[in-house]
């Protein structure tokens, strides 16, 4: 699930208000000004998660390669800081239900294209 959230955030930019006059990467931030932060493009970059267009789920998998090569302060699929969304817990634990739902009552198999994928 948190790496379908990396691929696919839910929202994919946040907006927010500078508190304070800031220097970052080069770039100046005034107080009041208003920063879109394009989370979906975090969770695409190449310096934070290695081969971040394949899906990976193992990179969430602590003591893993993959896991100790991505920057998991990167992962923000529900914002992050003081104005994280307070339903991040519930929409977690939903996701799981749902998908408990899923494979207890129907049979998944893949696709073709998915067997030529895996296969070859």
């Amino acid at each position: 699930m948190k790496e379908a959230l990396r691929l696919y955030p839910p929202a994919p930019t946040v907006a927010r208000a500078v508190e304070k006059t800031t220097d970052v990467g080069g770039y100046t931030f005034r107080k009041g000004q208003v920063v879109n932060i394009l989370i979906y493009a975090i969770h695409h970059l190449e310096e934070y998660w290695p081969r971040a267009q394949e899906f990976l789920p193992e990179r969430f998998i602590r003591g893993t390669d993959l896991y100790q090569a991505c920057n998991m302060s990167a992962w923000m699929p529900f914002g992050g800081g003081p104005r994280i969304c307070i339903g991040m817990e519930l929409a977690l634990t939903e996701m799981k239900l749902v998908l408990a739902y899923l494979l207890h009552n129907f049979t998944f198999y893949p696709t073709e294209a998915e067997v030529h994928r895996v296969l070859y």
